[in-house]
Parts: structure tokens; sequence; C-alpha cells
């Protein structure tokens, strides 16, 4: 008879040298190139609110920022949507001035 319980669970990854995936969705390759992507932001972000808005205009154009070498044209447009949201909420709070 098969035990049911082994087969759901917890119980079932005991022993077992596979990673437990069940907890994250997001594939460790993806996760990986997220974290890359924030912490560019989070750089970026560290220069200010002009700075922020030059490199905007910057990675608009195509452009790759010193910062943004070693990533890859998909993550450095993710870097670009990033920026973008977070500074259109300083835009509309007017809490960042371009000065």
């Amino acid at each position: 008879m098969v035990d049911k319980a082994s087969h759901h669970g917890s119980s079932a990854r005991q022993g077992s040298k596979q990673p437990d995936n069940t907890r994250s969705r997001m594939p460790i390759a993806k996760a990986m190139k997220s974290r890359l992507v924030e912490s560019c932001v989070e750089q970026l972000c560290r220069k200010g609110c002009k700075a922020v808005w030059d490199d905007i205009a910057v990675l608009e154009e195509g452009e790759r920022l010193p910062e943004t070498r070693r990533l890859s044209a998909e993550e450095n447009r993710a870097v670009l949507r990033e920026l973008k949201a977070i500074m259109a909420v300083y835009d509309k709070s007017g809490s960042c001035t371009t000065d």
C-alpha cells in the first residue's frame, strides 16, 4: 500500500537532495537577475533625484550607464522600468526636485 502522505508536503522531501522550490515560484535564474536589477536600482537611487532623471534619459536612449554595463539588455530595460516607477511616485508627490 502507498502512503499518501509521502506524496505531499515536506515528508516527500525528507532525505531528498533536491531543493524545495515550492516556497518560491520564481525560477532561480530570474530571481538572481531580479537581485542584480534591484541592486543596480538601489545604487542609482543613492545618487539622488537629479542624477536618476539624467540616468533615465540615458537609458531611454538605449545607452548603458557605468552601473548597468554588466547587465543584459533585458536587465537594463528592467532597471529603466523600475527607475521610472520610483520617480513617478516622487514626481506626483512633488517631494523630489530636479534642481
